[in-house]
C-alpha cells in the first residue's frame, strides 16, 4: 500500500524453513513500474465572464492529461485561504461552471483550478484569475468608470471599454491600462434624439505563464443623464414650414413622454406619447385652431423612474 507513484519496484518471495532457518528457498524476481496517469501540462484559465449576477467561468485542460478529476477553489482574498467550490469528474478538455453564488457586483473572487491524482494530491494549477467590478458614476454629462485590477503572474493586463447608448449594441469605446476611465464625450449625443441611457462593462485581456491568455468580462452598469428642456412659447401654424409646429426640445430622450394641449375651455386638442411628433395647431388633428394662448402639459421619465414635469402657455399665431 505505500507505494510512490512513477517508481520501479521489484519483489521476489523467499521461503524459510522453520526448523532449520538456513534452508531458503528463492523465488524468480519481477519488476513493476508505479506509473501514475499523466498529469496536465497546464491548465488555463480562458474565461471569466460576470452575467446575469453570476460568474461564469471557462478553462482548457492540456490535452496530455490522463487525469479525470478536477477542483474548482475560490477565494475572496488573493493571498488568502481558498475553498473548493465544486469538482469536475471528466475527460473532457474543457471545464465549465457558474458560480451562482457569487455577489460580482459587490465583492472581488479569485478562482483557480487543479488537477487531483489517483493518490488524492493536487498537482497542476491554472493561474488565478478574478472578476472585475465595474463602478460608475455620473457628474452633469460625464460618466467616471472605475473598477479592480485583473491580478496576472505578469501584470501585462490590457483594459477594453464598451459602452451602449440606449437600444443601441455595445461598441468599443477605448482602451486602457489604468483602472479607471472618463467618458466626456455624452454630450455629443445631446440633442441627436438619443437616449438618455448610457450602459458599460470592461473586457480585461491578461497574459498568462507559458504565453497562455486570460479574459475576464465585468458587470454591466448603466447611468441616467437627465434631460434638457427647451418649450418655446409661440408658433405660427400657417404652412409657410416656418415655425409652424410645436414641439418641446430635449438634450436626450426619455423613456416615457406625455404631451397634451388645452384650449382656454379645458378642452383637449392634441395629445401625443412620441416625443418626436408635433402639434401642426389643429384641433385633435382635424381643423386648424384660433389664434390665441393654449396650455400644455409635459410629462418625461427617465429609465432610472426619475419623473419631470412642465405647465405652461403657448400662443398660436397667424401673422
Amino acid at each position: 500500500k505505500n507505494v510512490n507513484y512513477n517508481d520501479s519496484l521489484k519483489y521476489y518471495i523467499e521461503a524459510v524453513r522453520a526448523a532449520d532457518t538456513s534452508i531458503k528457498s528463492r523465488s524468480n524476481r519481477v519488476s513493476i513500474y508505479t506509473r501514475m496517469p499523466y498529469d496536465p501540462d497546464y491548465i488555463n484559465p480562458d474565461l471569466l465572464e460576470v452575467k446575469n449576477n453570476d460568474i461564469n467561468l471557462q478553462y482548457t485542460i492540456a490535452k496530455n492529461s490522463e487525469l479525470e478529476k478536477y477542483k474548482l477553489l475560490r477565494s475572496e482574498n488573493y493571498e488568502g485561504t481558498y475553498d473548493t467550490i465544486h469538482t469536475f469528474n471528466t475527460s473532457e478538455n474543457t471545464l465549465n461552471y457558474t458560480d451562482d453564488k457569487a455577489s460580482p457586483t459587490k465583492n472581488i473572487y479569485h478562482y483557480y483550478v487543479a488537477a487531483i491524482n489517483q493518490c488524492n494530491h493536487l498537482t497542476t494549477k491554472s493561474d488565478t484569475t478574478n472578476n472585475i467590478r465595474l463602478q460608475l458614476q455620473s457628474e452633469n454629462e460625464t460618466a467616471l468608470l472605475d473598477w479592480n485590477e485583473l491580478r496576472t503572474p505578469t501584470a501585462n493586463v490590457t483594459y477594453e471599454i464598451f459602452r451602449k447608448n440606449g437600444t443601441n449594441p455595445y461598441s468599443e469605446l477605448s482602451s486602457s491600462y489604468s483602472i479607471n476611465y472618463t467618458d466626456n464625450e455624452l454630450d455629443l449625443f445631446s440633442g441627436r434624439d438619443s437616449s438618455g441611457k448610457f450602459c458599460y462593462y470592461i473586457e480585461a485581456h491578461g497574459q498568462l505563464n507559458e504565453g497562455q491568455s486570460s479574459q475576464s468580462v465585468s458587470n454591466k452598469e448603466c447611468i441616467f443623464i437627465k434631460p434638457q428642456i427647451f418649450i418655446p412659447n409661440a408658433f405660427t401654424p400657417n404652412g409657410d414650414t416656418k415655425n409652424d409646429k410645436f414641439r418641446p426640445v430635449l438634450s436626450f430622450l426619455p423613456q416615457d413622454y406625455r404631451l397634451i394641449i388645452y384650449n382656454r375651455s379645458g378642452n383637449k386638442v392634441f395629445e401625443t406619447k412620441n416625443p418626436k411628433k408635433a402639434w401642426k395647431g389643429k384641433f385633435q388633428g382635424q381643423h386648424k385652431v384660433s389664434a390665441g394662448t393654449y396650455i400644455y402639459y409635459l410629462e418625461v421619465k427617465n429609465p432610472n423612474g426619475e419623473f419631470i414635469r412642465r405647465r405652461g402657455e403657448i400662443n398660436v399665431l397667424y401673422p
